[in-house]
């Protein structure tokens, strides 16, 4: 028998029929997947988004009382198209009581989001101010506001877990994903001082 890959041989018949002839359609359509498979590959991590700076946060605290504290961390969004803001999630010692997003940026980098007097009380679910209660749309490259209220029951649990704030977020994919927020987000620092 004779090697086929060698110049002039001859291949088996009966080989040469399991395999079939190359198509330039076939040939085609599989440069055309694989080149949309690397695109959305690439694609798939431009929508991912951040809600704060790089390189640290900035925000504001503001205690109520009775355990209750309005934090809010300024946002300066990266990534690719708009996103929304479903909630933020509790952590362990406090709960969420309402998160608002106001999504006109700060009219100067040291202006507090609570404005002049505080916040006064805030209701969940009502806008706050300017900014809209969540879930609430956000622009790529917007800045503003992003408002916490925040009901603590255990300090000891929050201080001891010292879990970080997680807003979820709906990407312009449709994707739901956690995004971390800054350590500054956590209620700790005003209502667990004396703790």
């Amino acid at each position: 028998m004779s090697d086929p890959t060698t110049p002039g041989a001859t291949a088996d018949p009966q080989v040469l029929g399991l395999v079939p002839a190359p198509r330039r359609r076939t040939a085609l359509v599989t440069g055309v997947l694989a080149a949309l498979l690397l695109a959305g590959a690439w694609w798939s991590t431009a929508p991912v988004p951040r809600l704060t700076a790089d390189d640290g946060a900035a925000g504001a605290v503001h205690d109520l009382g009775d355990g209750r504290v309005l934090v809010g961390v300024v946002l300066e969004r990266g990534g690719v198209g708009p996103v929304e803001l479903l909630d933020v999630e509790d952590v362990p010692g406090a709960r969420v009581l309402g998160a608002w997003l106001e999504a006109t940026p700060a009219d100067s980098p040291g202006e507090s989001v609570f404005g002049r007097g505080g916040p006064g009380t805030p209701v969940p679910g009502a806008p706050l101010g300017e900014a809209a209660a969540l879930p609430a749309r956000s622009e790529a490259g917007d800045g503003g506001w992003l408002v916490v209220l925040w009901d603590v029951d255990d300090c000891t649990t929050l201080l001891e877990r010292a879990v970080a704030p997680v807003a979820r977020v709906r990407t312009v994919a449709g994707i739901t994903i956690d995004a971390p927020l800054p350590e500054l987000a956590s209620p700790a620092a005003a209502a667990c001082a004396d703790a």
